[in-house]
């Protein structure tokens, strides 16, 4: 069974912005994940730089975009109305859901923590998933190639598109690596939480 997974760089979004005219001049409110405090401010170059998909939006005229991920509704645990209020709060999809902190979760209420739990194992999953398919492609591509004689297809442009999808994969494979690092490490740390304070001593 194959399945398109898009596995995006993990950011932390902690900040969701909202541009609005009042008068003759643009503003940005600012909300904070997992927090009711807003902060509004007139826009500035550097808003416009930070919140570039959001500006944009505004500039045209349309609802700004959702930022790509697994759906949040992959996970059976969430349902659509909790998904939309996941996305309204800037929560956008599970690999965001996976990185937020302990603060954040239980700010944005009852059940967070276990969606949270749920989303890491789902995304751990499908990353390992992804690395090993990609590990069967790059050896199958490679034993094809070694079992032939060099000699025999040199300089053959099917030799050197074989070697050049190799290599493709090579590289893609090393980048979830690579991004699978990135993401458990994240893990780690927020399972983690914050340290214990030692007792002082009587």
């Amino acid at each position: 069974m194959s399945m398109d997974i898009t596995l995006p760089e993990v950011k932390a979004h902690t900040q969701t912005a909202r541009f609005f005219r009042d008068g003759k001049k643009d503003k940005i409110e600012i909300k904070f994940v997992g927090s009711k405090d807003t902060l509004i401010q007139t826009v500035t170059p550097v808003h416009m730089a930070t919140y570039k998909a959001e500006w944009d939006a505004f500039c045209d005229g349309r609802p700004a975009e959702r930022r790509h991920g697994t759906p949040l509704t992959d996970l059976p645990a969430i349902s659509e109305p909790r998904a939309a209020d996941y996305i309204h709060r800037n929560v956008h999809n599970l690999e965001e859901l996976a990185a937020l902190n302990d603060g954040q979760c239980q700010a944005l209420g009852h059940g967070t923590l276990t969606d949270r739990k749920g989303a890491r194992e789902l995304v751990s999953t499908r990353m390992l998933q992804i690395r090993d398919k990609l590990q069967r492609e790059v050896q199958t591509k490679s034993v094809g190639i070694g079992a032939v004689p060099a000699e025999k297809y040199a300089g053959g442009a099917e030799v050197e598109a074989l070697k050049g999808e190799v290599a493709e994969m090579k590289e893609g494979m090393v980048q979830v690596l690579r991004d699978q690092g990135l993401i458990l490490e994240l893990l780690r740390k927020r399972q983690g939480g914050r340290p214990k304070k030692e007792k002082a001593p009587d």
